[in-house]
């Protein structure tokens, strides 16, 4: 028995290094198999004042964007 494709994936970041390209290959993928997919920032509350979520944010918008997703 093959078991069924995820509905939902979480794709978990250590904050620390940010977003980082293979995270964002790891969510790319995800989609293009029609999964909902999260992107998690983990450890953010270990080096708040080096961490821009904004950034972060901006980063995964413009790189989601071009394949008609919203974040």
């Amino acid at each position: 028995m093959r078991p069924s494709a995820a509905d939902v994936a979480l794709v978990v970041c250590d904050a620390s290094d940010g977003v980082t390209a293979q995270d964002l290959r790891i969510a790319e993928l995800a989609m293009r198999s029609n999964c909902a997919t999260l992107l998690v920032l983990n450890k953010w509350d270990v080096h708040p004042e080096t961490l821009d979520l904004d950034y972060e944010r901006a980063r995964v918008t413009e790189k989601a964007a071009p394949a008609g997703r919203a974040c």
